[in-house]
Parts: structure tokens; C-alpha cells; sequence
């Protein structure tokens, strides 16, 4: 009888350590999707900077086939600033943004309503992202 309730002992702390487990590996999971997205939005920003800087460059030089081209290029993000923010005549205006993504049209790429962790007193849990 000893050895049967000895076993059976052992196989519940098991059972308990593998589902404790899984939970304490819950918050890093949730962690890394976070950073996953949030990375996927800096990337897409970071995009759409490199775009405008190329139709710069090509109106600098005058060159306004090259502008128009990547002008058509332009994510619909940067679409949505941009005309807003040549009205504003930013070459001679040092009111203007420095670039329609510093505009509050420009709507930065959202992270998807990844999930985003936080830690509390009786350990750390997850709460979603709110998107606007």
C-alpha cells in the first residue's frame, strides 16, 4: 500500500510540475509575440521613412518622372500625409514636420493587437493590446 500511494505521489508532482510549467512559460510566449510585432511595426515605419527619403532625393534633384514614381510607391499611410504635408510648405515653413510621418496623419503600422505581459504580485500574466 505504501508503494502504491508512493507512486501515485510521485506521478501527480509530475503531472503538477509539467502543467506549472507550461503556465510559468505562458508570459515569455506572450513576450515574444509582443516583440515580434512591435518589431514588424518599426520595420514598416522604417519602410515608408526609406520611401520618402528616395522621393526627396529624386525632387532635390529635380527629377520629377523619378519623384512621381516613387510617389506611387508610397504605402497608404504615407499617401494619407504626404499631400497635407507639402501644403504646408516645408522647405521654407520651420513650423512644418520635418516629413509627413511626423504629421498626425500619418497613422503609425498598428502591432496587431499583440498581447503585451505585465507583472503583478502573484506573478506575471498578460493583458491584450488595445488598438485605436
Amino acid at each position: 500500500m505504501v508503494a502504491l500511494l508512493s507512486a501515485w505521489g510521485a506521478y501527480q508532482s509530475t503531472r503538477l510540475g509539467s502543467q506549472e510549467s507550461l503556465c510559468n512559460n505562458k508570459p515569455n510566449i506572450l513576450q515574444l509575440q509582443e516583440f515580434r510585432a512591435e518589431q514588424k511595426s518599426t520595420l514598416e515605419t522604417l519602410a515608408d521613412l526609406s520611401t520618402f527619403e528616395r522621393r526627396l532625393a529624386a525632387g532635390s534633384a529635380a527629377d520629377a518622372p523619378r519623384a512621381r514614381l516613387v510617389e506611387a510607391q508610397f504605402s497608404n499611410r504615407v499617401k494619407a500625409a504626404f499631400g497635407p504635408w507639402l501644403a504646408l510648405d516645408p522647405l521654407t515653413n520651420p513650423d512644418a514636420p520635418a516629413s509627413p510621418i511626423d504629421t498626425n496623419l500619418y497613422e503609425r503600422p498598428d502591432v496587431g493587437g499583440a498581447p503585451t505581459t505585465q507583472t503583478g504580485g502573484a506573478g506575471s500574466y498578460w493583458i491584450p493590446r488595445r488598438t485605436s
